[in-house]
Formats: structure tokens, sequence, C-alpha cells
């Protein structure tokens, strides 16, 4: 084994700056003072030092493999010197030299409240994919935004939150505070199944008029429109209770009030029969009453020996021409009839075994005279 040797030094006790040469199995321990440059070659290297560097370490720069450093140790820690300095340690990787001096750092935070380890996966993830951690340090490659389960999964259904936060429901029925709407597909159109919420209360709950199209009963009062044990004579809407001179009143029969305020059965054969406030009565027969509730505007249930003519879906309701009280699907056509319409028909269903039809009734205030 070498014996050891005295290091050159300059007369200011500072490292000498001539090559040393430190041969094979030899150990040295080297102190510096005075934040003096302590560099190690494996040969001669081109460039000059970096600035306040205490130590350097160069390779021949050849691109070999062979390790110019490796650090043997349980830990290695990096710390800015000095008791009182708030800059935390960092690790700095520089830039390639031909193309300037900036660096990518690695810095911990000023300030840690507790030991950190994070352990690096072992395997690369695939393109697209994010480091994630499982919360005690352990990091891995994912899919960015982690994992949903869509249950339910169909065609053309509606996403909804589900019950947790990796879940999403496909719902084919949306349902809002026990009230629902549903689709369904008949051949190239779409039909809704319910037709709709018409009235409700302002503070949004307990709709006073609606219709439904199985046997529920939510709210005030419903019209349930598709099922076979409703009432033939319904409604549901805006109701308008009304005091007149004494009148017989016909159960599905439109009344108007005239000019004597009596309710009678409009006819629009005439301008003086046909013209005035407009009502539907659903309620059983009246003989002799001076006061009854008619339907202004809103959805209705009636017998199908209530209208006259042939029905179609969503044609426009005219009051008849030739029976009094009636509504007609064919549009008054006679010199000095009046065309008023009525509202719409809109589905036809047996109600109670009886062959029905719902419309929406909302009679017009215009009308016009046939020359």
């Amino acid at each position: 084994m070498s014996t050891w040797k005295r290091i050159l030094t300059t007369d200011d006790g500072t490292l000498a700056t001539s090559d040393q040469t430190i041969e094979a199995g030899e150990n040295r321990n080297v102190i510096s003072a005075n934040n003096t440059l302590f560099t190690i070659k494996t040969s001669n290297v081109d460039g000059g030092l970096d600035n306040g560097a205490l130590i350097q370490l160069f390779d021949s720069g050849s691109g070999g493999t062979t390790d110019i450093l490796t650090l043997q140790a349980n830990q290695t820690k990096l710390r800015v010197a000095g008791a009182s300095n708030s800059v935390s340690g960092s690790l700095s990787f520089k830039e390639a030299d031909d193309n300037g001096s900036h660096m990518i750092t690695l810095a911990a935070p000023a300030s840690v409240s507790s030991n950190l380890t994070f352990t690096l996966p072992g395997t690369d993830g695939s393109d697209g994919h994010v480091l994630k951690t499982n919360g005690s340090g352990t990091l891995s490659f994912a899919a960015a935004g982690g994992s949903v389960t869509i249950d339910n999964y169909a065609e053309n259904r509606v996403l909804t939150a589900g019950n947790s936060n990796g879940n999403i429901d496909a719902e084919s029925t949306l349902v809002y505070s026990s009230y629902s709407i549903s689709q369904q597909n008949n051949g190239s159109t779409f039909l809704l199944s319910n037709a709709g919420v018409y009235l409700s209360k302002s503070n949004g709950s307990k709709p006073t008029g609606f219709v439904m199209d199985t046997d529920n009963s939510y709210g005030d009062g419903g019209l349930d429109a598709g099922s076979t044990s409703s009432l033939a004579y319904s409604n549901t809407g805006l109701n308008l209770s009304l005091q007149f001179t004494s009148s017989s009143l016909t159960q599905g029969r439109l009344h108007m009030l005239n000019s004597s305020g009596a309710l009678i059965l409009p006819q629009a054969n005439a301008g003086n029969t046909s013209s005035g406030m407009v009502g539907l009565y659903i309620s059983a027969d009246l003989s002799t009453q001076t006061s009854a509730t008619l339907l202004m505007q809103g959805m209705a249930l009636l017998p199908n020996t209530c209208f006259e003519g042939t029905f179609n879906e969503s044609a426009i309701l005219y009051l008849s021409d030739t029976t009094a009280g009636k509504l007609t699907y064919t549009i008054p056509d006679t010199a000095g009839d009046i065309v008023r319409h009525m509202g719409y028909a809109v589905r036809q269903v047996t109600a109670n075994s009886t062959a029905s039809t719902l419309i929406y009734f909302n009679p017009s205030v215009d009308f016009l005279e046939i020359a």
C-alpha cells in the first residue's frame, strides 16, 4: 500500500490547483477551508468550473457507462447550511451544456410537519397515465381520473349521479320527488308517457293539477290518463266556480255564460250562442242549480260520446254547429257559423271500461264567422 504524502498547498493554505493522482485502494480525508474548490477529474475535461461549487466531480464526457459517483448509505440528505437558513434542500439537474445553463430542481417544502417517504413505481405506465399515491407514500402509474363504474348501462339512457363518487347510474326514467317522466320509442317518434305537470304551487311541491299514466295519486288531485280504472269524466287544471241564474247542467258538455247570467249549452250556429265565456262541466248532471265549477283551461278525460267526428291525435277541437255543448273534429263551414277553437285531442284511452279521449281544453277568446 502506498504511503501518505502531503498534498501541495499554496502559501495561503488553499489546495493546490494542479491535478492530483489517487492510487487504487487509497482513502483520503480532505478538509477544505474558506470555501475552497476541490475537484476530481477522471481525465482532462474541457470547460470551466461552476462558480461557487465546493466539490466538483468530472468524468471524461465520453458517454460511457462507468459511474462517476456512487453513494452507498442508508440515507442521503441534502440541506442548506446555516442554523437560521429558511431555504429548503434541493437537487438540481442541468440541461446539456450545448443548450445553456438552465436546470430542473426538486425541492422540499420550506416546512414539513413529519417525515415523508415516496416509493417510486417499479414499472412504467401507459401513454396518458399519471403518477398517483396510495395515501401511504407508494407511487404508481394509473389512468387519469381514476375508475368510474356505470350501472344499468344501455343505449340512449341518461347518466345521473350514483351512490358513491366512483359510481354513475344510467337511467331510462328520471324521478323528481316522486313524480316521474319517461319516454318510449314508437317507431320513428317519441311519445311522452305523462301528459305532464300543468299547474303547481309556488313552493314547487305537491302540484294542484297534473296528469299521470299509472294509478298514482300525488298532490291535491290527479288525472290518471292511462288507467282502465280511471273515471271517464275527470279533469285537472284551472277550474272556476260560478254563481249564475238557475240552469240545468249536463255532464261532459260545454257551457257558456250568456248575457242573462245563465249557463247555456253553446252552439256554433250563431254568435250569441258561441262567443261568450265557455267552460267544461265535468260533475254529474245538475238540475236547477245556481252555482257550479267549470274547467276553464287544463286536461280533461271525456267519453267519446261527448265528441262529434273521428279521433285524430293532436287534432284541433271546435265548438259544434250541429249539437249544442259538444266538441267536434270538423270545422264549421255553414254561412253564419262561428269557428272557435276549443283545444286539442291528445290520446284515446279506456277509462273504467269506457272508450274515452284525453284532451287539452283551452278555449280561444277569438273566433271567426263564416260569411
